[in-house]
């Protein structure tokens, strides 16, 4: 009885040794196990050495591991079991047993919350969740064939429940850091490209370049294999694609307006537009006529509109990946904000030409009234009707750059203009009837005609014909001055300037500036010829009195002196002939009527000089002093002979 007790004593004693043993094993390896699953591992890794150590430390005869992989769950390990492949789906009721449970389930929750006919083919005293981050990322059914599991078992498996939901989160951290960190650096890169974008876009102020650079710089950005940038043209009121690029294919060119079915103001359309959602392409759709027509070939897939104060100024258009990727949301915040630094980049530039063209306006206008102050210092200048018509028609011509035209003189009792000066245009054409057509010109009103077939049209076919062809239109100034009534002096025909349109605003503008500053120049001429024929000297006397000054100044210092007779018709004339250009020749000139003119000479050859002004066509009698005569008595016998 002694050695029995002793006996059993010892066994009692190596049993414990025993169960000391295994439980310093099993904490052993569960440190080994905590150790373990703090180091960084993937997440296939994980699922390995999860099923490894609950098999190693429970020792269970029958073991199943499944995790989860998209919707359902999926048998990754097992051992003892009889079935080795099964699934089952995810289920709202897992999302109730991480929340409200949150531990190991026993043989009766098991029951709860799996499909049966998965119990039925792997039967469970226990179940450990393997909690991700309130996700429920797996199960573990633990079955032992003979024995029951023990509290140390319970104990184990629930410090490994917490140890494996601790590594699974910490996993998922991880990823979601580095996820972040993926997209953070994305971002990074993204900001700094856009801000170099965004620096060359507004250092660039041609406009053609700027849509090059931001159509690459959104292609570019996006990885888009088709990329079209759209803007709002006030022009044509619609949305006209400024620029393209197909990755595919470099050389395509597209022309596209989209006109709007509703004012501006009313568009009203979200900042990403989804092209494979059918309801958000439909309503894109409906903003623009013909729009599912036109976009057919860009192949959108997204739409990021740009706007400024709600409306819509423009859009850019993204097509498919060129790895075929899907697009990240993180994309479109940029590339809103990419298209925005365009719009004002592209405004900038605008605003820039048209500042420029402004400036270039007010040039050509100083120029224009620095030349016309030239002409008017020229039109001042002048000493005649004659020299004041030319003058303006040749500066005209030289600062304004008039190539076809004319001036020409109204005469009211024969009712026409009689041209005095023209450019281009034969000189056989002497006069042009007042037609029906130009009677505004009597009000004082332009004529303007902006086509070849308008004046063809209303100008006789003689004139037009004398016109050679130098023509585009007409504009017809009148010369007018206001003496209790309107009076027609002249008009200024232009048929051609150069580089130029005929009818420009500004082009009849200076003309009636012209026409209105000769005309008081031309009545004052006018009005001074009146008072010279009213006032006019007695030739024949001055003639007879410088001839005897003359005589005795000749003798005196031995000069020749020489007595031209002009005799321009046989009988009396009323036309006056001019004597400017005579008058430049020679300075005593004695028109003694309209036919007979006598000249004070000292040169060789006076009278062919004075051939070359009045043309042979009159007579020419020359008196030299002591051939013909001595005295003013010897020179008047030559007339009294005759």
């Amino acid at each position: 009885m002694a050695y029995e007790k002793m006996l059993d004593k010892i066994l009692e004693q190596h049993k414990q040794n025993e169960d000391i043993s295994k439980k310093v094993y099993r904490y052993t390896g569960l440190v080994h196990a905590i150790e373990f699953f703090s180091q960084k591992f993937n997440l296939g890794h994980v699922e390995d050495y999860i099923y490894a150590f609950t098999n190693e430390l429970l020792l269970p005869d029958q073991i199943a591991l499944f995790v989860k992989k998209g919707a359902k769950y999926k048998l990754k390990h097992v051992h003892g079991y009889e079935q080795s492949d099964c699934i089952f789906y995810d289920d709202k009721s897992y999302d109730e047993l991480i929340y409200y449970h949150s531990g190991l389930l026993t043989n009766e929750k098991i029951e709860d919350y799996f499909p049966k006919e998965v119990l039925e083919n792997y039967p469970a005293l226990i179940a450990i969740p393997l909690i991700m981050d309130r996700d429920l990322y797996g199960i573990i059914f633990l079955n032992r064939l003979q024995d029951t599991f023990a509290d140390d078992d319970f104990i184990i498996a629930n410090a490994l429940m917490n140890l494996y939901a601790a590594a699974l989160t910490n996993h998922k951290n991880y990823d979601d850091l580095l996820d972040m960190s993926k997209q953070l650096n994305e971002k990074l890169f993204n900001l700094f490209a856009i801000n170099h974008s965004s620096k060359a876009l507004l250092s660039q102020l041609d406009l053609s370049t700027l849509y090059e650079l931001s159509i690459s710089a959104f292609s570019e950005l996006t990885q888009s294999s088709f990329t079209t940038f759209f803007l709002y043209d006030e022009l044509t009121e619609s949305y006209r694609l400024m620029s393209l690029k197909d990755v595919y294919n470099s050389k395509l060119i597209m022309f596209i307006n989209l006109y709007p079915t509703r004012p501006i103001d009313d568009i009203q359309v979200g900042t990403l537009t989804d092209m494979n959602d059918l309801d958000q392409r439909q309503a894109f759709f409906k903003l623009f006529k013909k729009a599912n027509e036109k976009l057919q070939d860009i192949k959108a897939q997204y739409i990021v509109s740009i706007k400024k104060d709600q409306r819509l100024i423009g859009f850019v258009t993204l097509g498919p990946k060129t790895n075929n990727n899907p697009y990240e949301k993180s994309i479109f915040e940029l590339i809103e904000s990419l298209a925005s630094s365009t719009y004002i980049a592209i405004s900038n530039a605008r605003n820039f030409h048209q500042i420029m063209k402004q400036k270039e306006v007010m040039n050509n206008k100083l120029n224009r009234i620095v030349q016309l102050n030239v002409l008017m210092k020229h039109i001042n200048g002048a000493k005649s009707s004659d020299q004041l018509l030319e003058l303006t028609l040749s500066t005209m011509s030289v600062l304004f750059g008039v190539t076809s035209g004319f001036i020409a003189l109204y005469h009211q009792e024969e009712n026409t203009l009689t041209i005095q000066e023209s450019i281009h245009i034969n000189g056989d054409l002497k006069t042009i009837p007042m037609v029906q057509d130009f009677e505004p010109l009597k009000k004082g009103e332009n004529i303007i005609y902006n086509s070849e077939a308008d004046v063809e049209r209303i100008f006789p076919s003689h004139v037009v014909e004398a016109f050679e062809g130098n023509y585009s239109g007409a504009i017809m100034v009148p010369i007018f001055v206001e003496d209790n009534e309107l009076k027609l002096l002249g008009v200024i025909g232009i048929l051609a300037i150069r580089d130029k349109i005929l009818g420009d605003e500004e082009n009849i503008t200076t003309l009636e500036f012209i026409a209105s500053h000769i005309a008081s120049v031309l009545y004052q001429f006018y009005t001074l010829q009146q008072v010279i024929d009213q006032y006019k000297p007695d030739y024949q006397v001055l003639l007879l009195q410088d001839l005897k000054k003359g005589i005795v100044e000749a003798k005196e210092f031995k000069m020749a002196f020489k007595v031209v007779h002009i005799c321009l018709s046989q009988t009396y004339q009323f036309q006056r002939v001019s004597l400017d250009e005579l008058g430049a020749l020679y300075k005593r000139i004695y028109p003694v009527d309209n036919a007979n003119i006598f000249v004070f000479a000292c040169d060789q050859h006076p009278i062919q000089n004075i051939s070359h002004v009045l043309g042979d066509d009159v007579i020419y009698r020359q008196y030299e002093l002591g051939r013909d005569f001595n005295t003013v008595d010897e020179f008047l016998q030559h007339f009294n002979e005759a």
